[in-house]
């Protein structure tokens, strides 16, 4: 119930019943029937009948704070490697097809929604020349790549058969059996790295054996897939957890000693300007020049409520906040 003597005044709204429902189809359901008003995250299979409901509101409200992507082992390949690697993979594939549309490109290794976020970087996108070029230009993979009569005007075909017969390079990509998301991830960067003339081996081990690796036993992986959400909503908690060199889940091996010293200056730093600065220039340094990794995406953050509810403020945080919200 709505507390009277609220300092901003009384809600419009006398109570709010918050409804558990273990069962996702019951819960949608719940909601096209009119049994509830509001529904946060609604199930995709029922969106389309969520559009076409009258007095039903589908909206797409951006992205979510949960985020995936690939780490590359920083000790077994070079920064022109890390570079072609990026380029090489679909990542309208994996957001389209392996995510069934439910996920959004995350482009820098802050998610929007965190404060410094900067979406406007020159970040990697799919493009096989940029990718190839990125090895031919080159003085040692070049070299590689002329050894094997590889060019720019070498067709896809002929990169593939490298790939097949005596690729340039040969890497693994390690994933926990039982995550649909991570193997397919690597079933696609396997295709996608044969047209830069590059084998991979996809090899599936269970969560405790990726977790003994990434904290221990490093050399046995070249490229990993993981996920995150934040424990606060601070940009510290997506990037020194991760990628500092003091870090037992740094399994990639990272460490550029001026991101490092940007990433600890941070952590003290008081001053709003000052702070921002440094996370803007870390992004840079990780997404246009070291690529440690490839940002993959995030969750998408759907809502939907009755056309006649208004004021119900949605965030990637999912903080519920119903003083604003009434009906008309």
């Amino acid at each position: 119930k709505r507390f009277e003597n609220y300092w901003r005044g009384p809600s419009q709204i006398d109570a709010v019943t918050i409804v558990i429902i273990p069962s996702i189809p019951t819960i949608n359901q719940a909601f096209l029937s009119g049994d509830i008003n509001v529904l946060l995250g609604p199930d995709k299979p029922f969106f389309d009948q969520i559009k076409e409901a009258d007095g039903k509101d589908l909206l797409l409200i951006g992205n979510t704070l949960g985020v995936t992507w690939i780490t590359f082992n920083y000790l077994h390949m070079d920064k022109p490697m890390r570079h072609a690697v990026s380029y090489a993979l679909n990542y309208s594939y994996i957001i389209d097809v392996i995510y069934d549309e439910v996920a959004l490109r995350w482009p820098t290794y802050i998610p929007m929604g965190i404060q410094y976020a900067d979406y406007s970087l020159d970040f990697a996108v799919f493009d096989r020349d940029i990718a190839r070029d990125k090895l031919l230009d080159d003085s040692y993979w070049g070299g590689i790549c002329d050894d094997r009569d590889l060019d720019a005007s070498s067709t896809n075909q002929d990169w593939i058969d490298v790939a097949n017969t005596n690729p340039i390079a040969h890497y693994n990509y390690t994933w926990n059996t039982g995550n649909y998301f991570r193997e397919h991830m690597g079933l696609r960067l396997e295709f996608d790295l044969k047209y830069i003339g590059i084998e991979l081996d996809v090899i599936g081990v269970t969560w405790e054996e990726i977790l003994k690796m990434i904290i221990v036993d490093r050399e046995n992986m070249d490229m990993y897939s993981l996920g995150w959400a934040p424990d606060y909503l601070d940009p510290e908690n997506y990037l020194n957890p991760i990628w500092s060199n003091v870090s037992d889940i740094n399994g990639g091996n990272f460490y550029e000693h001026d991101v490092q010293v940007l990433m600890d200056g941070a952590l003290t730093e008081t001053d709003p300007v000052v702070r921002e600065g440094m996370y803007l220039e870390i992004q840079r340094l990780m997404v246009e020049v070291y690529m440690p990794g490839m940002t993959i995406c995030t969750g998408i953050n759907w809502d939907a409520w009755v056309s006649n509810f208004h004021g119900y403020v949605s965030n990637p945080a999912s903080r519920i906040k119903w003083w604003p919200c009434y009906f008309d």
